[in-house]
């Protein structure tokens, strides 16, 4: 791996984070951070945590925009909630 991306990690989760055991870590990227997602994700399971990804792609976002309608608008991702409402970190 990378030792940059090592590093990087390092400093998100244990610095700006810092992931205790038992902590429930949301880790939101697109899949153009896929190596990075990958060093954050390995540190949180160093430091005793609970990582979840959410990767989406490069264009998801124009797509949504371009493509959906009315309520579609309305509607929070269930799990963006629950991680906003119950993550830690």
């Amino acid at each position: 791996m990378d030792p940059r991306l090592v590093r990087l990690a390092h400093l998100l989760v244990d610095y700006s984070v810092n992931v205790q055991p038992g902590d429930r870590v949301w880790i939101e990227a697109t899949t153009a951070a896929e190596d990075a997602v990958r060093a954050v994700f390995q540190r949180v399971l160093e430091k005793g945590g609970h990582p979840q990804i959410l990767l989406t792609f490069p264009e998801q976002e124009a797509l949504f925009l371009e493509h959906a309608a009315g309520d579609q608008f309305d509607v929070l991702p269930p799990f963006a909630k629950l991680a906003a409402d119950e993550f830690e970190c």
